[in-house]
């Protein structure tokens, strides 16, 4: 019976449903980073170029300074950057409305940089982590709460499916901030 069971592969021990939640949540980190490659490459481009006349010695220090205060005000965006891309394909897959879903994020980022403060460098790879990983549990405790009639404001689409679907958010949201609260 030992043998049996040490014969058998990692994988085939693994709950499946459990690996496709986690390839789902992966798939849409990576499609979500994917919308960002273009701000990515415009923050290196302004990086590039102010460290390239700070080399070249030329004598424009208010113009350096100038590129490295909007490459630093674009890379401190990332955080909300990364948590409204990522939620937006996870409320894609869990059938969620994306706008409410990415704006609410991004709050919730927010929320977490008043906390933390803007400090020291810390505070920041903090907020990269909390940007990137607060979808990944905030999208489907969302849908999962939404789901309940309880947690239902809203039954007719007399004022529109966006109205009904952003209204019908709002006890889900308020569970969830409760449930995260320190």
């Amino acid at each position: 019976m030992n043998t049996k069971r040490i014969g058998k592969s990692f994988l085939s021990l693994l709950n499946p449903y459990k690996i496709e939640a986690v390839t789902r949540s992966l798939r849409a980190m990576r499609d979500g980073m994917l919308w960002l490659v273009p701000c990515l490459i415009v923050s290196s481009i302004l990086g590039f170029a102010a460290s390239m006349l700070e080399f070249l010695e030329v004598d424009a220090p208010v113009f350096i300074h100038e590129l490295n205060i909007l490459r630093v005000s674009l890379t401190s965006l990332y955080p909300y950057l990364f948590a409204a891309s990522i939620s937006m394909m996870l409320a894609i897959q869990w059938r969620l409305p994306r706008p409410p879903i990415a704006v609410l994020c991004m709050s919730y980022v927010a929320v977490a940089e008043k906390t933390l403060g803007y400090e020291n460098q810390l505070s920041s790879i903090m907020l990269t982590f909390i940007g990137l990983t607060l979808p990944l549990y905030a999208v489907p405790l969302l849908s999962k709460l939404k789901k309940q009639k309880w947690a239902r404001l809203v039954e007719s689409e007399v004022s529109g499916k966006l109205v009904k679907d952003a209204m019908n958010l709002i006890v889900p949201v308020c569970l969830l901030l409760l449930s995260s609260w320190p």
